[in-house]
Order: C-alpha cells, then structure tokens, then sequence
C-alpha cells in the first residue's frame, strides 16, 4: 500500500513537470507570435501616420488676386497677412 502511495506520488509529480513544461512552451510560443504581431502593426501605423501626414499638408492656397502660391515664403506670407487682416478689426 505504501509503495502505490510512493509511486502516485512520484506520477503525479511527474505530470506536474510536464504540465508546467508545457505552460512555459506555450507561453514562449504566445510571446513570439505577440512580438510578430506586433511589428506587423506597428509598420501599419507607421504607414497611416505618414499618409495622415502627406494629407494633412497644405501644398498651395490662393492668394487675393486669385493667383496659385506653392513657395514657402509666398505660404507664409499668405498666413500671416490673413491673420493680420482678421486681427485688425
């Protein structure tokens, strides 16, 4: 009787080995395929972050004599004769 007892005691210790072994590869597995996951997303948001940022700019505006203006000084200018105009009154 207390050979069984010794012998369950020593399966069951057992398969407590091979349980957490196998708790430790799947978390392992978990980790790896977070870490791919992951990167996927990131390139994802780096790429809609960039086409957010290509639309977001303002390339050209109009100016009071209906004339196109891409330059960066004109832009400027642009701004900042608008706001002072709606500054003034």
């Amino acid at each position: 009787m207390d050979e069984e007892k010794a012998t369950l005691l020593i399966l069951e210790s057992g398969g407590k080995v091979l349980l957490e072994d196998r708790e430790v590869t799947w978390r392992l597995k978990s980790i790896a395929l977070w870490l791919k996951c992951g990167d996927e997303n990131i390139k994802k948001f780096q790429a809609y972050a960039k086409g957010w940022k290509d639309c977001n700019n303002i390339w050209s505006l109009r100016n009071t004599k209906d004339e196109e203006v891409h330059s960066f000084n004109d832009l400027a200018t642009l701004g900042k004769n608008h706001f002072n105009n709606l500054f003034k009154a």
